[in-house]
Formats: C-alpha cells, structure tokens, sequence
C-alpha cells in the first residue's frame, strides 16, 4: 500500500548558509499560552516579541522547532511542541524556531 498522508508542518528545502539552524528566544512563549504549538508549525512574533501561532493568511517569522523550560515543580523539560496552558518558572523558558527569510 502507499504510503499514507501525514501533516509535517513546514520544512526547509533550502537555506544560503547551507544550514538550518534554529534561532533561540529567551521567554519566547508567554507562560500559560493557551495555544498548542507543534514541531514546523508557523508562528509569528506579537506586538510584547513572543512567539504566537500564526493565522491563515497571515505573515509569519518562522516555524516552531521547540522549547525547553522549567515546570513549576523545578524540573527541566525539553519537547518540540508547546501544550496549551503550561505554566512555568519565571525566566526559565527558552524556544526555538526555523526563521525563514523574506517571508510575508
């Protein structure tokens, strides 16, 4: 059987440096966002510089390759998505995400 159609989000084809390397962002996503993110999805920066799902026909800064913070338990997480409504340690949340140049 072929293969099956799975979404992936947005992928690089190509990049000048030869590289796609993602770009970090101190406090990149506001604590308790209510907003899911997933690996290659578009996200833009609002007005406060965080990091925000981007709507349909909208212009966009990149694509969300994931995050890492520390929970309110103190402990250290690392995933490539965002769940919606998380909550964490002041200061200690740190994303990343593919910026694509000349995108609009």
């Amino acid at each position: 059987m072929s293969s099956t159609s799975a979404p992936f989000g947005l992928r690089p084809s190509f990049h000048p440096s030869g590289l796609d390397r993602a770009v970090a962002l101190a406090n990149g996503i506001a604590s308790s966002y209510g907003t899911g993110l997933l690996k290659g999805q578009p996200v833009a920066l609002n007005s406060s510089g965080v990091i925000v799902a981007a709507t349909a026909g909208s212009a966009f800064q990149g694509a969300f390759a994931g995050q890492e913070f520390t929970d309110l338990t103190g402990r250290r997480q690392v995933s490539n998505q965002w769940i919606a409504n998380t909550a964490y340690q002041t200061g200690s949340q740190v994303s990343y995400n593919i910026s694509y140049p000349n995108v609009v």
